[in-house]
């Protein structure tokens, strides 16, 4: 039986109420999808900590990133920002007079950098073994075998991971 027959058959109040229906569905369905992309100008991943010329060495001299940016008594903060390949990308990491606790709240909160280049992965790595930062197992065994774990002071870990990363598109 075909699709319009069925219809046919249902008379003028249930093909009304299926008419709802398939409007509520469209709506729905239009609002499950995510909004248009906004303009974002940068992005900055702050975090405090109460090691922070360990924390800015780490970062600056093990994994190279530049300091874009600092400050120091800032109503009671010291602060240094770091920057990522694009500088609409930094990290900042603050300290407080009355202390900044840095700890990390789990072994599975981790910044992953994708770096495409195994040599350059490998440096980075060796680099940060060289000052003290040894290789970690990761908490997630999805990284085993993806990239190279390290904690940094505070025991954030860090992802050097292979490879980029291809969102998924739906």
């Amino acid at each position: 039986m075909s699709h319009v027959l069925v219809l046919a058959l249902l008379g003028p109040s249930a093909l009304l109420v299926l008419g709802v229906l398939a409007l509520l569905v469209i709506g729905a369905a239009r609002a499950a999808r995510p909004a248009a992309v906004w303009s974002v100008a940068q992005v900055r991943i702050a975090r405090p900590t109460d090691k922070l010329e360990e924390v800015v060495r780490f970062y600056r001299d093990g994994l190279g990133l530049p300091v874009i940016g600092s400050f120091s008594g800032h109503e009671g903060y010291d602060g240094v920002m770091l920057g990522l390949p694009d500088a609409s990308y930094h990290l900042e990491f603050t300290r407080h007079t009355a202390g900044s606790p840095g700890v990390a709240p789990s072994r599975d909160n981790l910044l992953v950098f994708y770096v495409p280049d195994a040599a350059v992965r490998l440096e980075v790595a060796r680099r940060l073994v060289a000052m003290g930062f040894p290789e970690v197992e990761p908490e997630n065994p999805y990284w085993k075998g993806r990239g190279i774990t390290i904690a940094d002071p505070d025991g954030w870990r860090v992802v050097l991971c292979d490879g980029t990363f291809a969102p998924a598109v739906s």
